[in-house]
C-alpha cells in the first residue's frame, strides 16, 4: 500500500499517528509537493478529485482519499489495538468531539 501526503500537512500526519499507534509501518510513502502544485495535476486529481492529502492506495489500484476513511480502513485490517473501541457504546462522540460518558 502507498499513501500520498505531504509531511507538514496535518491530515496526512493524523494517519501517520494512528499507523503508528496501531504498529503498521509496512507502508510506503509518496511526498506530494502542494506549494509546487502538485496537487492540482491531472495525474494526481485522477487519483484525489479535490487534490487533497492523504491519499491511500491499496494494492488493486483503488484509492481511499479522505483522512478518517482511511484510518478506519486500517482499523478494520488490524482491530487491535482498539483505536475506535470495540462496542457501539465506546465508539459513540457527543458534538464536541469527546467520549460520552452517559
Amino acid at each position: 500500500m502507498l499513501i500520498y501526503e505531504m509531511k507538514i500537512a496535518p491530515s496526512p500526519r493524523r494517519v501517520r499517528i494512528f499507523l503508528a499507534e496501531k504498529g503498521i509501518t509496512n507502508i510506503e510513502y509518496k511526498e506530494i509537493n502542494l506549494q509546487a502544485g502538485e496537487n492540482r495535476t491531472p495525474e494526481f486529481r485522477a487519483i484525489s478529485p479535490f487534490g487533497l492529502v492523504p491519499v491511500l492506495e491499496l494494492d488493486d489500484g483503488s484509492h481511499i482519499a479522505e483522512t478518517l476513511a482511511i484510518c478506519r480502513y486500517f482499523e478494520e485490517l488490524q482491530p487491535e489495538p482498539p483505536l475506535y473501541g470495540r462496542s457501539p457504546k465506546e465508539r459513540r462522540w457527543s458534538s464536541s468531539g469527546t467520549a460520552s460518558s452517559s
